[in-house]
């Protein structure tokens, strides 16, 4: 162990950018684990300027980039990969899927870092055949040279563990920021030009996943019905020029609006009034907090782990009933009286500002010989 500090640590992990569920993951426990007397370091795909940049600068952590964006096999990142576990780390805490997290434990465990964390955010992939070998090469490996796991939920942790003990780390964030605001929701819809209008909204990457299409049918459903509905989508992804084609297609371009990643999201829940996602599977689905926080009815597919069913106010559906199944169980939830979520969700342990994280409660477990994986 480093003797000027309780140890020094390699977070591994895409990039350091606004919107990103694991970024925003690790970033809500970064400056508690600093505090704690922790050296972290951080270990890259690449580096998009943001908040978390200047906070990581801010404490002096160093900034490690791979050579090439990718996850395909490249002989420049596994050269890069093995020089950086040569250096003096404690601990690894690896979170991502795919070659470069095996490439990371492989050589961290080559070269004696004791501690090595797989931390699991999403749960076993089964959704194509390419997904599962992904999973089944990459993810087993991962867990193969590693020697103590994390996830973000139970749900999660026993989809990708099976037997072996792990930590569930919570997705903290700051809860009162999503605490409904008036005056936040009346300069959204004036902005949007949604003003009289019923929100249905959904946050997310424009992804297979997170079936974005079906979504708009449902608000499509619900148009027909009553012409006072409109569809907000915030985030983005690979999926958006077909989602940009089904909306034009389906002449929706007045009623379907698509946000891209925006830095007021705590704001775009305020402006909603109802929530629906119908992921096809979920880690956590921190979203789904995030908008009980505001007070919002949401909507989801029977696919969500427990962990995010924290209120009254969340329903979820079968992934596989039809369109109007949909629409009419949202329809029966609407008008409703808005209620804060946001004591039930800090009671559930989702708040950031708590005596002690979770992040460095694991760290100092394991390194005090604490807790032992199976």
């Amino acid at each position: 162990m480093s003797n000027d500090n309780l140890g020094k640590v390699l977070i591994q992990i895409r990039d350091l950018r606004v919107g990103s569920g694991i970024s925003t993951c690790i970033m809500n426990y970064y400056e508690s684990i600093v505090s704690a007397g922790f050296k972290v370091d951080f270990l890259l795909n690449r580096v998009i300027e943001s908040p978390y940049m200047e906070m990581v600068e801010k404490h002096g952590s160093q900034v490690y980039v791979l050579p090439v964006d990718t996850n395909k096999p490249s002989l420049s990142n596994a050269k890069y990969i093995e020089m950086i576990t040569r250096k003096d780390y404690d601990i690894i805490h690896v979170n991502i899927s795919g070659l470069n997290a095996s490439l990371a434990l492989h050589y961290a465990k080559k070269h004696n870092i004791r501690f090595r964390i797989y931390h699991g955010h999403s749960v076993f992939e089964r959704g194509s055949i390419k997904a599962w070998l992904r999973s089944k090469i990459y993810v087993n490996y991962s867990i193969s040279q590693a020697n103590y796991y994390a996830a973000c939920s139970k749900h999660a942790g026993k989809s990708l563990f099976k037997d072996k003990h792990f930590f569930t780390i919570h997705n903290v964030f700051d809860v009162d920021h999503f605490e409904f605001n008036q005056q936040a929701r009346n300069r959204i819809r004036t902005e949007l030009n949604i003003n009289g209008k019923i929100a249905l909204g959904s946050v997310g990457r424009l992804s297979d996943s997170k079936k974005p299409i079906m979504a708009i049918k449902i608000f499509e459903k619900l148009y027909r019905s009553n012409q006072k509905y409109v569809f907000l989508w915030a985030g983005d992804g690979e999926l958006r020029p077909k989602v940009e084609k089904y909306i034009i297609d389906n002449n929706l371009t007045s009623r379907v609006l698509l946000l891209g990643n925006r830095n007021d999201i705590n704001d775009i829940y305020s402006a909603l009034d109802l929530f629906v996602l119908p992921t096809e599977f979920e880690g956590l689905g921190l979203v789904f907090l995030e908008a009980q926080a505001a007070g919002l009815e949401c909507f989801a597919s029977d696919c969500i782990p427990d962990d995010v069913i924290v209120t009254d106010h969340i329903h979820t559906i079968p992934l596989e009933d039809d369109i109007a199944k949909w629409a009419r169980e949202i329809e029966k939830h609407f008008p409703y009286k808005r209620v804060s979520g946001v004591d039930k969700i800090k009671m559930a342990g989702y708040d950031k500002y708590v005596e002690e994280s979770e992040m460095v409660k694991m760290y100092r477990m394991i390194m005090e010989g604490g807790f032992q994986s199976k």
